[in-house]
């Protein structure tokens, strides 16, 4: 499961190698990210929620938002700071004002100051 890595981590950390995922493990015994990565979202194709999830090696500014094959915004799931570590939003297929969303395929667009990248999920009813 776990291997720690090669020697010590400045800043009295160890870094560990978790399902292979690189993490930092802190004094305090906290993960965190050593990268900005945008793991995926789960379920896909999905029927009625699946969940993005992503991981930050700092604190930092977060937008998430799903745009449909027109490319026009249907929902922001996040916009603003986000903790160093893990993170899992859940969208459960509705548009900004609550409506549910047709069947189809819907992009999910994370911008952060390291990572900028866009998935592609399945909305089947």
């Amino acid at each position: 499961c776990c291997e720690p890595a090669a020697g010590p981590v400045a800043g009295e950390a160890d870094a560990l190698s978790i399902g292979g995922l690189a993490r930092l493990i802190s004094a305090s015994g906290d993960a965190v990210a050593l990268r900005t990565v945008f793991r995926g979202i789960h379920p896909n194709p999905f029927n009625p929620q699946t969940t993005v999830v992503f991981e930050l090696a700092r604190s930092q500014p977060v937008r998430l938002v799903v745009y449909n094959l027109q490319g026009a915004a249907v929902r922001t799931l996040a916009d603003g700071p986000l903790a160093a570590g893990e993170h899992r939003i859940l969208w459960n297929g509705r548009d900004a004002t609550g409506r549910s969303v047709a069947s189809g395929v819907y992009f999910f667009r994370l911008d952060s100051a390291e990572l900028q990248e866009v998935r592609k999920a399945v909305l089947l009813k």
